[in-house]
């Protein structure tokens, strides 16, 4: 008998079924109750032989009822036992089948999400990275082509789901990365000019203070649209950030080598030069200096003076640990 057939089993048979089933419950119940109080007057009579033996008596009058015929009986019992074992086998199908549409119901919600934000992800990287863009595009594809493939059941439908959401969930996870990426390094680049601004500020003549006003408003400027980039994502012009920030540096570097000697200036774009090499670990003075000095070849006195007279008006920092 199919699913279908059991659920529609006409109402007559199914009152049949639960009948039989109440009926043999309460002949089972019935049979305990009459096997104890027959025990209970058993006990009570054996107090008194007299009284025992009218008790026998008595109960030698009483006629119990024959049981059905136990060949026909045994055949029911067996049939209905194999039948309830096959509702027990249908009825765990389904609570898994349940478990699976429920898990499925869940993913497809999920992917939904997962969809919207890789749609959000490929209007951001449509014009930053094409590689990028395309993986994205393909993936939405992938989604969009779900309700048009044929399954076998609902198993290998929720398998598939599982499939999709990891790969599109990892997709949007690796965008944001990327973008976020994006962002800092426009914004450590963003730091960089900054600093040499802030340098310039220090030694400029008052004429060229306007000049770095301006260029500091166009840093602010980047700033802001930056961090507003950060907090919400969309596209915008990397080329273009960098090429105002290179404007500004650039602009900022004319300011101070103007207002520096040109020992001054060769001193300081040597140890920018070296820091550039090492990175910004803490360094030996002399490893500086010998460096400095063998670059511009100028005498290691003078490199000294040169950089205390940079340090002094600001235009580079000098830290000292003295180890002992």
């Amino acid at each position: 008998m199919s699913l279908e057939a059991v659920v529609e089993t006409p109402k007559k048979k199914r009152d049949i079924l639960f009948y039989l089933s109440k009926a043999s419950t309460t002949t089972a119940q019935n049979m305990e109750k009459v096997e104890e109080l027959y025990r209970a007057v058993q006990s009570r009579g054996s107090s008194n032989p007299l009284l025992g033996r009218l008790v026998e008596k008595t109960l030698k009058l009483l006629k119990v009822p024959e049981p059905p015929g136990i060949s026909e009986a045994e055949r029911l019992a067996e049939s209905l036992e194999s039948y309830g074992a096959s509702l027990q086998r249908v009825a765990a199908a389904l609570e898994d089948l349940l478990r699976v549409v429920d898990s499925a119901e869940s993913l497809l919600r999920r992917l939904e999400d997962v969809k919207q934000a890789l749609e959000s992800w490929a209007e951001v990287f449509q014009g930053l990275n094409a590689s990028l863009y395309g993986e994205i595009a393909r993936e939405i594809s992938r989604i969009e082509r779900l309700p048009q493939e044929d399954y076998q059941d609902v198993k290998e439908f929720h398998d598939k789901l599982e499939d999709l959401l990891d790969e599109a969930e990892r997709l949007s996870a690796r965008a944001r990365s990327e973008y976020n990426k994006l962002v800092e390094l426009a914004l450590r680049e963003l730091e960089a000019t900054r600093e040499v601004l802030q340098r310039a500020e220090s030694v400029a003549a008052l004429h060229e203070k306007a000049r770095l006003e301006a260029l500091g408003s166009a840093l602010q400027r980047v700033e802001q649209e930056l961090r507003s980039l950060r907090q919400s994502p969309r596209s915008f012009d990397v080329n273009g950030v960098y090429r105002e920030l290179g404007r500004v540096k650039s602009e900022a570097q004319q300011v101070l080598r103007t207002a520096l000697s040109e020992q001054e200036v060769k001193v300081f774009d040597e140890t920018a030069r070296f820091f550039y090499i090492v990175g910004q670990k803490p360094v030996h003075l002399t490893e500086l200096v010998e460096y400095v000095s063998r670059r511009t070849s100028y005498p290691h006195a003078d490199v000294l003076k040169t950089l205390y007279d940079l340090s002094s008006r600001g235009v580079i920092r000098i830290k000292v640990s003295i180890a002992r």
